[in-house]
Order: structure tokens, then sequence, then C-alpha cells
């Protein structure tokens, strides 16, 4: 799923008013080899011009627990950063492949302009494997 995190910038001489933000998204979760670990990616696609000051990327896997309710299992962040098109990934080891779980990716983006703050968090869609 994709989402806007961004901020209504005020007129100056650097730029007229509008909305300064980037665009991001949730990758549903991936296995890249077989055996390895379980990934959830989060990705800056693009921002505006001008850009944000800075940007917070957070990422996190969410299994499905037996109240039908998402708990984090792994979770990773930028930090503070320059605003740009960028992926974080977030590996989790699977403990045993036996149970069929359900999981989901969900990014949440920060973003600063002038002193202004955005937020916006976008979740994937779920998928289902022995994890």
């Amino acid at each position: 799923m994709k989402g806007v995190a961004s901020v209504t910038a005020e007129p100056s001489a650097q730029a007229p008013a509008g909305v300064v933000g980037c665009v991001f998204e949730s990758m549903k979760p991936l296995y890249v080899t077989a055996n390895g670990p379980l990934y959830a990616q989060g990705k800056i696609k693009s921002c505006t011009t001008p850009k944000p000051d800075a940007c917070k990327l957070d990422v996190t896997l969410e299994q499905k627990l037996s109240s039908g309710r998402y708990g984090v299992i792994a979770s990773k962040t930028t930090g503070w950063k320059a605003c740009k098109a960028k992926t974080l990934s977030v590996p989790y080891k699977c403990p045993q492949r036996i149970q069929t779980h359900s999981y989901k990716t969900v990014s949440s983006l920060q973003v600063e302009y002038q002193g202004k703050h955005g937020t916006n968090v976008v979740a994937s869609s779920a998928m289902s494997t022995n994890c």
C-alpha cells in the first residue's frame, strides 16, 4: 500500500506555498531465499521539490495473534536523515516452520520541513506462511 507524508509549506523566497512531502509504501512480507529470513520492507519512492528537510522511516513486521490483532515481532528505523528514495529492510529469522501464521508490513514516515511535521502510516496486505 502507498501513502504520502506531507506538510503544508508557507510561501518563501525559495518556493511558493504548497505541499512538501514524500511518497512511500509498505511491501508485502517476502523471502529472499527459500530457507532465509522473512523480510518486511518499507520504501520511500519519491519526494517533492523542494524536499522535506528531514525524514524518518520506521518499518515493522507484524504477526497476527490469536486475538485477531497484529503484534510487532521485528522493527527497524532510519532515524532522522536526508529525504531521498530508499528501502529499509527488516529481517525476521523464523524460529520454526511448522505453523502457518499471517504477517504484514507496517511503515510510518515522518517528514519535517521548516519546523513543521507530518506523519502517515501504511500497511501492506497480509500474507500467510509457515514461519
